[in-house]
């Protein structure tokens, strides 16, 4: 479905007052120009600046929606996700990354880090850190990580200090969860960490996160003194009907894509290109739910420069573990299935790897959906590691991880994270591979 089609659907509600949208992604901006209730169904509306979705009718309901801004580098003012312009909006998990107009109390902002990195924690050891953040309404914080508790569980408008309390957990895990911070909306908040043996600079009760009350009041200004310009945007139920479909995933951004600083442990997200930094690599999928009934194999497609795997030893998975060159290698072991990159070894007529994801034999119909926490870990030789979340909707059997490609400065690395809706042989047969 289109962008365009899915503005339609909102312009149309059925008999009962109701719109119930697909699972995908979908480009926005979007308006909900009647009285009625939008579902959504793992559904993401996104855009490069706000708002992504603007409110324009009174006794509208919002339920199970991803509101999201992803360039993360905008004003405030033109990093809105929702514009209400009517007070009686009702919501129902719905959760924004960008700002929010129209909803009371949740216009100011809000002093939450994006993501938080706990940095190294000594092993069998019950720790604990400290968060001094800012809300604007009372709000709910949920921990999402099974080793993480929080307190308190409610926030006050205001200044609030949060204690994140760690259990003892064994050495060489990673720490990788989400907090939500809900109020009428949710906003997300990643967290990371790694689990080490002797860690003796460690100190119990750090401040990881300190709200800065002047950026938050020049942000408050800027949001008063700037107002996006509504009227320059073009809503897709009004576009020519001829106009080129969007994709329904995010498409990269090119050349002017961010250069990601590497940290220890580092969250990253689609549309960023990330220059490596080691000879070497570990990429492996990671999830909560181990008892999960069904084998998730890895896949890597060694292509040249046109996208095209030229040879079957290019193509490397549980039936060929490893390139003949040996520059690529796949671990399939029951606690652990990692695919090993040496970049050094990597024949000069490569020009990219793909890193692939599939539930190869699937009776039971479960799919990348009933995963807990998936998200992709970049492990490199320097201990540098990164997470790529994997976010919904992966209602399929097939996903596109990551994408490694060289270029004159080097190899560099970009989050894919794209359901292929096809199945694996017809992802194979786009390399001109086919399998059976």
């Amino acid at each position: 479905m289109t962008s365009i089609e899915l503005q339609r659907m909102l312009n149309s509600p059925d008999l009962m007052g109701e719109v119930h949208l697909p699972s995908g992604e979908f480009e926005g901006p979007f308006a909900v120009n009647k009285p009625c209730r939008v579902i959504g169904n793992k559904t993401t509306l996104w855009g490069g600046h706000g708002a992504v979705l603007t409110v324009n009718a009174p006794d509208v309901a919002l339920k199970d929606l991803r509101v999201e801004i992803t360039n993360d580098s905008l004003s405030a003012a033109k990093s809105i996700a929702i514009d209400s312009k009517m007070r009686d909006t009702a919501f129902d998990n719905v959760e924004i990354i960008g700002g929010a107009l129209g909803i009371d109390g949740e216009e100011k902002p809000w002093g939450i880090p994006k993501s938080i990195d706990l940095g190294k924690i000594p092993a069998e050891r019950e720790c604990f850190f400290r968060l001094e953040v800012i809300v604007p309404v009372r709000t709910e914080v949920i921990s999402l990580c099974h080793d993480i508790t929080i307190t308190p569980q409610f926030l006050e408008e205001g200044e609030n200090e949060v204690i994140l309390s760690c259990s003892p957990i064994r050495s060489g895990s990673y720490i990788y969860g989400e907090l939500l911070f809900r109020s009428e909306i949710i906003r997300r908040v990643y967290l990371s960490g790694s689990v080490e043996e002797n860690v003796p600079s460690f100190e119990n009760g750090g401040t990881v996160f300190k709200a800065n009350p002047r950026e938050m009041a020049e942000e408050e200004l800027t949001r008063e003194t700037e107002s996006p310009s509504y009227e320059e945007i073009i809503y897709p139920d009004m576009a020519d009907a001829s106009a080129e479909e969007s994709e329904t995933h995010r498409s990269e951004t090119g050349d002017e894509a961010e250069e990601s600083p590497l940290q220890s442990l580092y969250i990253i997200e689609r549309g960023m290109h990330i220059k490596i930094p080691s000879p070497k690599a570990e990429i492996e999928l990671i999830y909560d739910n181990r008892d999960f009934p069904m084998d998730i194999d890895a896949f890597a497609f060694m292509t040249d420069s046109h996208g095209i795997v030229r040879q079957n030893d290019r193509f490397v998975f549980f039936g060929n573990d490893h390139s003949g060159c040996g520059s690529v290698k796949y671990l399939f072991a029951p606690d652990k299935k990692a695919v090993f990159i040496d970049f050094d070894a990597i024949p000069i007529d490569v020009a990219g790897i793909d890193i692939a994801y599939s539930i190869y034999e699937n009776p039971t119909g479960l799919n990348f959906s009933n995963l807990i926490n998936p998200a992709i870990s970049v492990r490199f030789s320097e201990s540098h590691t990164l997470i790529y979340p994997l976010v919904p909707p992966l209602n399929e059997n097939t996903v596109v991880g990551i994408s490694i490609t060289f270029e004159k400065s080097g190899w560099n690395l970009a989050p894919l994270g794209m359901i292929y809706r096809r199945g694996l042989s017809d992802l194979c047969e786009n390399y001109g591979l086919k399998i059976n």
